[in-house]
């Protein structure tokens, strides 16, 4: 579980990465970045009811997409706030699938050492 001080919960901080922030969209999620002034990343994750109008499947996606983000953490560039939007075909992907996506999108937006 991500702690506390590595979440994006305020709209202010989500409305700034929506408007400036520079994005990769793969076939079921997306990622936006902006710089913050940190020196540790912020992440959110936006899991909306088109994935599934169930909580317990919207949940099950967030678990696996902040699972990945621990994992990966260590291997990225710090001071970066970061959104995960997922879109409905990701209810039906496994783990590694959505791993492959994630790691895919990280990479693209240079967010690796």
């Amino acid at each position: 579980m991500l702690k506390k001080s590595f979440r994006l919960s305020k709209n202010k901080e989500f409305d700034q990465i929506f408007k400036g922030g520079h994005s990769f969209f793969g076939v079921f999620l997306g990622i936006k970045v902006i710089k913050n002034q940190k020196n540790f990343n912020k992440f959110g994750v936006l899991v909306g009811l088109k994935v599934s109008k169930s909580a317990v499947k919207r949940n099950l996606v967030k678990r696996r997409i902040k699972a990945v983000l621990l994992g990966e953490e260590k291997k990225m560039k710090k001071g970066y706030n970061i959104v995960l939007i997922t879109k409905k075909e990701v209810g039906e992907e496994k783990f590694q699938e959505i791993k492959f996506e994630i790691i895919k999108g990280l990479g693209k937006l240079n967010l690796y050492v």
